[in-house]
Parts: C-alpha cells; sequence; structure tokens
C-alpha cells in the first residue's frame, strides 16, 4: 500500500475523482448561473449574491443528499436572517453584534438540529445560520432580510430542479459504484491475510489499523450511497421505474457489513496466531484465496464466479477443535456464507 500523502497516491485519488466529479459540478454550475439570472433579471433584486450561493452550496461536487443540503441550507438562511435582523434592530452593527448574531443563531441551530432527524446529520444548517446572520448584520439595508429569503428560495428550488426534476442521479449507479469500493478494499485485505499466513509478507499492525479504518469509511459510503438511493427513487419522477430493483439491491447490500466484519476478524485473528507460532495448512491460504477470487468477482459483477467460488471457500475441511486453525477456519466459512447471502443466494 502506498503512503498516504505520497505524491503517486495523491496523483492517483485525483485522478479517480476527478471523472465522478465532473457531472455534478457541471450542474452546479448552470445552476449557480441561473439562479443568479432569475432573481436578478425575473425578480429584480440588485446584487442577488446569494441565489448562487444557495445553489452551488445545496448542490456541490457530489450526488450525494443533495435533497438534504436544500432543506438544512434554505431553513438555515431564515433563521439566520431573523437573529440578524433581530441583533440589528437592538445593537445595530459592529464587531460585538455580528459576535452576539453569531453566538445566538448558531446555538439556536443547534437546539433546533437536536429535534430534526433531516438537520442532525450535517454543519451545514449551524454554518449557514451563522453565516446568514453574520451578512445580515454586517450588510444590513432596508429590505436585505426579505430578499435573501427570497434569494435563498429561488437557490434552493434551481437545485431542485437540476437534482429532481432535470438531472437525478442514476442511483444503480451510485450503489454499484460504493459496493465495488468496499469489495475491492476487502478482497485487498483477504489477499494480504493469506499471504501473511503463508509467510511471504510479515504481519504488519499498523496495515491493520489502517485497513480497518478504511473499510469502515467504505462501509459509510455505501450506507450513503443507499439512503441517497432510496431517496431518489421516491422523489425523482425519471427514476420511479426503477424503484423495486434499487430497495432490493440496497437491502443486499446492507449485508454486506456481515461481510466485512467476518474479513476484519481474519485479518486480526491470522497475526495473533502467526505470533503464537501457528502454521497453517496450505488448504486454508488455499480458501482465504479462493474467497479473496469471490469477492474479486463480485465487485467486477461476475456473479456467478463469485457463487461459485465461495461455495468451493465453504467446502474447507475442518481443523483441529480449538486450534488457531480451526477459528480462522470458522470465520473463511462464515465469511463466504454471508458473501453468499448478499449475493442474494442461501449459503
Amino acid at each position: 500500500m502506498r503512503p498516504l500523502h505520497s505524491a503517486e497516491g495523491i496523483g492517483e485519488r485525483v485522478i479517480e475523482r476527478i471523472p465522478h466529479a465532473a457531472w455534478p459540478v457541471a450542474q452546479t454550475t448552470a445552476a449557480a448561473g441561473l439562479a443568479w439570472l432569475v432573481a436578478h433579471r425575473v425578480l429584480g433584486h440588485p446584487q442577488p449574491f446569494f441565489a448562487p450561493i444557495a445553489a452551488a452550496v445545496s448542490l456541490g461536487t457530489t450526488d450525494l443528499r443533495r435533497t438534504h443540503r436544500v432543506v438544512q441550507m434554505v431553513i438555515g438562511v431564515l433563521l439566520g436572517i431573523g437573529v440578524g435582523e433581530a441583533v440589528y434592530s437592538i445593537a445595530g452593527a459592529g464587531a460585538l453584534p455580528i459576535a452576539l448574531a453569531v453566538a445566538a443563531t448558531m446555538l439556536l441551530a443547534v437546539v433546533v438540529a437536536a429535534g430534526a432527524d433531516l438537520l442532525a446529520d450535517g454543519m451545514m444548517f449551524v454554518n449557514q445560520a451563522a453565516a446568514s446572520a453574520i451578512i445580515v448584520v454586517a450588510l444590513h439595508r432596508q429590505g436585505t432580510g426579505s430578499e435573501r429569503v427570497v434569494d435563498a428560495l429561488v437557490g434552493g428550488a434551481m437545485a431542485l430542479l437540476f437534482a429532481t426534476l432535470l438531472f437525478p442521479a442514476d442511483p444503480e449507479r451510485l450503489v454499484a459504484r460504493s459496493r465495488r469500493a468496499l469489495l475491492l478494499a476487502l478482497c485487498e485485505t483477504l489477499a494480504r491475510t493469506a499471504a501473511d499466513l503463508e509467510g511471504t509478507r510479515s504481519a504488519d499492525r499498523e496495515w491493520t489499523i489502517n485497513t480497518g479504518e478504511r473499510i469502515h469509511a467504505r462501509l459509510g459510503e455505501l450506507h450513503a450511497a443507499c439512503e441517497r438511493a432510496r431517496e431518489i427513487v421516491h422523489i425523482a419522477p425519471r427514476r420511479f421505474n426503477v424503484r423495486a430493483p434499487v430497495l432490493a439491491g440496497c437491502a443486499r447490500a446492507r449485508r454486506l457489513d456481515a461481510v466485512a466484519d467476518r474479513v476484519l476478524g481474519l485479518m486480526r485473528a491470522a497475526p495473533e496466531a502467526l505470533a503464537e507460532g501457528t502454521l497453517f495448512s496450505p488448504s486454508l491460504t488455499d480458501a482465504l484465496c479462493t474467497l479473496a477470487g469471490a469477492l474479486s468477482s463480485a465487485a467486477a459483477g461476475g456473479e456467478a464466479a463469485a457463487i461459485e467460488q465461495a461455495r468451493r471457500t465453504q467446502a474447507l475441511p475442518n481443523m483441529r477443535p480449538g486450534s488457531a486453525e480451526a477459528v480462522v477456519a470458522h470465520l473463511t466459512r462464515a465469511c463466504a456464507r454471508e458473501l453468499l447471502d448478499a449475493l442474494g443466494v442461501g449459503g
């Protein structure tokens, strides 16, 4: 594994992310420009700077949780405007009123977010409310509050237009991309574990910690993708026709949690057994390699091959009861069973 901050590693991540970000960036660019035109030309606002800001913040560079961001942004702006107007009417403008507005807005936003699940999954709501309060106090003029409310609604409407009606993300692709990333991470982990057991590589505690963090991150990304996919098929008219397969795919994707748990268990159990001087039989290391191949096949879309390899892994013979080999063999067979379940077939 390359160092996290190496120039080569950073370059690879940049090259990998640009294609995924290009289309969301194009949508955000168009929505921001259209929001300005509507607020300026149609509504007659002289400097509707918040309309394009609202659209850009709501859409961002990712397809995930866009509807949530629109709701958070609009409600946060309304809260910030209200508190900012109240503070300005009492204390005027200046450093102290701005500080008071920020403190009051953020505290109130935290209280509101604590009681609303839709607002409690990120800091956009709190931050947007504070930023709005600052602008209202610092740039106060007659009509600023009402114009900003309208601008926020225009920007949010443009974001919803692009994200929900015109160009809703492909929910099947969202889930498949995150699922593939998780399966590849699990495959790499099992391949490295098999190499450790064969003695061709030495156990590395730092690698174990970093890999565990990586797998948990991939699981989080998959859960977010499934949540966004379910949201899309319920609110985007263009995606209603794929609701059933998407919901079924998300249900299967959730079963990969159990596969990841088994792989993490194998990753931790193998070095402990090696440290105690355990020698593993070739049949066990072969089974781990076969299971890694099953994960690789599943990531590539070859489910038939993945199922065949997982079933071969389940045929691993029993090891001496109570031995470290028996523990690793049990985890290996259990992982194959969980993978078959995630692929939609019985173990």
